[in-house]
């Protein structure tokens, strides 16, 4: 399951509940990154991705 999306200008981070979440949403995390064109203000503070993160940049 997927229990955050953090996205800013170049990355589009979605972290999942367990490290087989991000396998199961690999195409919804590629079609968010394609589709999605709004900016959202980067996260504060420093994100550091771990094994249940899926990151893209976009």
């Amino acid at each position: 399951m997927i229990s955050d999306i953090i996205r800013n200008e170049k990355t589009v981070v979605l972290r999942c509940d367990q490290e087989e979440d991000v396998i199961e949403n690999t195409t919804l995390m590629l079609l968010f990154a394609v589709v999605s064109t709004e900016r959202i203000k980067q996260a504060t503070g420093m994100l550091t991705p771990s094994r249940n993160d899926l990151v893209i940049k976009v």
